[in-house]
C-alpha cells in the first residue's frame, strides 16, 4: 500500500528520537556514574514525552502504536540510565483506541534494604498537533537532573540551575528555522537529528533529498530516491551500512537469494544463545503471533522496539553474516 504523508511525519519522528538525544544521555549516565557524591540518592523519575496528534493520521494500527512505540524508547532509555538489576514492577496501559492520546505506566525499582525503592513514572501524550518534545526529571536528594530536549540540567536546590550541556550548537535551529517554517508538518526533531547524524558532510549533500520528498512521499518512485539518497550519506560518511526498516517491494517466495543454505541453518539450530534466548516465554510468544500476522511489515516494527527480540535478531545476523568465517 502506498505510505501517507501523516505516517511518514509519526515514524520519521519515531526513528529519529534516539539519534538526536543519544549525546545527552550518554552525557547523563557518565554524570550519574562519576558525580554520585554530589548527586546523592535518587528518591524519583518522570519521563514526560508529547508528540504529534494521534488523530491525523489514517492509519488506526499505527495511530494505536504510536504512544506505545514511544513508550518502548523511554523504556531502553531508562533501562541504559538505570538498567534491570533491581526492577520489579511494571504496569503498562496499553492503547486501544486512536481517540487516546495519553499512555502512562510505571516502573519500580528495589535497589536495597538500605535505600529506599525508585517510583519511575513514564507519561506519553499526543494531545499536541505536529509539535515534539520529552522531559526527564530524576529527583535526588542534593539536587534535580533535568533533561528538557536536548539540554541537561543540574538544578540544585536553592541554587541557580546549571545547564550541562546542550546536544546541538546554536547555529542548528538557525540553519533549519526557514526550512522548518516552509514546511510546518515535518517535526523539527527531524531536522535537527538528520542534520546531527551527517553534520560533518558537506552542505550540498542535504540539497540531494528534494523538499517534495517530505511533502509527497507516496508513491515507490519517492521512496526510492529516499533510499539513494541514504546510500550517498552512508558512501560519503563511511559509516557502516543504515538499516532499512522495510523495503518498497518484497521479494518473492522463489528467490534463492533469499534463502538460507543448509548448513546456516543447523547452525542457528545448534547455537547456545539462540537455544537460551528461545527460553524467554514473551520471545516465542512474538515469534508465534508474527508467523500468523496479517500485518507483517507493522508487526514486524512493533516487534523491533522489544530488546529481547531484537538481541535474538542479532544473534540470528551474527551466525548468518559469519557464514564466510567458518
Amino acid at each position: 500500500s502506498l505510505i501517507s504523508t501523516q505516517q511518514i511525519q509519526q515514524q520519521l519522528c519515531c526513528y529519529c528520537y534516539p539519534i538526536g538525544f543519544l549525546p545527552t544521555f550518554i552525557k547523563l549516565k557518565r554524570y550519574l556514574t562519576e558525580e554520585h557524591a554530589n548527586i546523592g540518592d535518587i528518591q524519583s523519575i518522570e519521563f514526560r514525552i508529547h508528540c504529534c496528534s494521534l488523530k491525523s493520521c489514517s492509519n488506526d494500527r499505527i495511530n494505536s502504536s504510536l504512544l506505545n512505540r514511544f513508550g518502548s524508547f523511554a523504556l531502553s532509555i531508562l533501562f541504559y540510565l538505570f538498567g534491570t538489576q533491581y526492577l520489579s514492577t511494571i504496569s503498562h496501559a496499553y492503547i486501544q483506541s486512536p481517540n487516546e492520546t495519553t499512555c502512562s505506566f510505571h516502573i519500580n525499582y528495589n535497589r536495597s534494604i538500605r535505600l529506599p525503592p525508585i517510583s519511575v513514572n513514564i507519561i506519553s501524550n499526543s494531545h499536541i498537533s505536529s509539535t515534539y518534545n520529552q522531559e526527564l526529571i530524576i529527583i535526588a536528594s542534593k539536587c534535580a537532573l533535568i533533561v528538557n530536549d536536548y539540554r541537561l540540567i543540574l538544578r540544585r536546590f536553592n541554587t541557580d540551575e546549571q545547564i550541562l550541556i546542550d546536544s546541538f550548537h546554536s547555529d542548528t535551529n538557525e540553519k533549519f528555522i526557514e526550512f522548518s517554517n516552509e514546511n510546518p508538518e515535518i517535526p523539527l526533531i527531524f531536522i535537527q537529528s538528520f542534520y546531527y547524524f551527517i553534520g560533518h558532510l558537506k552542505e550540498s549533500l542535504i540539497n540531494h533529498i528534494p523538499r517534495s520528498t517530505f511533502t509527497e512521499l507516496t508513491s515507490f518512485e519517492i521512496v526510492y530516491k529516499v533510499q539513494e539518497t541514504i546510500v550517498a550519506i552512508r558512501e560519503a560518511a563511511r559509516t557502516v551500512p543504515i538499516t532499512q526498516t522495510q523495503l518498497p517491494i518484497e521479494l518473492g517466495d522463489d528467490e534463492e537469494c533469499d534463502h538460507l543454505s543448509t548448513d546456516i541453518l543447523e547452525r542457528i539450530g545448534q547455537s547456545n544463545e539462540v537455544l537460551e534466548l528461545l527460553k524467554n516465554r514473551h520471545l516465542r510468544t512474538m515469534i508465534k503471533s508474527l508467523d500468523c500476522s496479517l500485518y507483517p511489515a507493522d508487526d514486524m516494527q512493533k516487534a523491533m522496539v522489544e530488546p529481547i527480540f531484537v538481541q535474538f535478531v542479532d544473534q540470528l545476523l551474527a551466525i548468518v553474516e559469519n557464514k564466510d568465517k567458518q
